[in-house]
């Protein structure tokens, strides 16, 4: 399973541990996310976007929320923080 991990530009900052874990299509809480690993995906990636899936906190959305550009997730204009210009995240894929 790949792992997402926080980066320095996070609002919460850099994180060692994993916040999510993808496998597929969906994308799951880690240890390391503040709700710990729930077992339920927050979000479905389609097209190199993160969107929420009806399991999310906030329930479903048709807009996404990130972008993956390369390594690094970026938040889009339909985050509810908006669009940011660091990355908030970063993949670190499994090999």
């Amino acid at each position: 399973m790949d792992k997402i991990f926080t980066t320095v530009h996070h609002p919460k900052g850099f994180d060692p541990l994993p916040w999510f874990g993808m496998k597929d299509t969906k994308i799951f809480t880690a240890v390391g996310h503040p709700f710990g690993f729930i077992g339920l995906h927050f979000y479905d990636l389609r097209g190199g976007k993160f969107y929420n899936a009806v399991t999310h906190p906030d329930g479903y959305s048709e807009f996404p929320w990130y972008e993956i550009r390369g390594v690094k997730v970026y938040t889009t204009l339909y985050h509810p923080d908006g669009l940011q210009y660091l990355p908030w995240y970063e993949i670190r894929y499994s090999r």
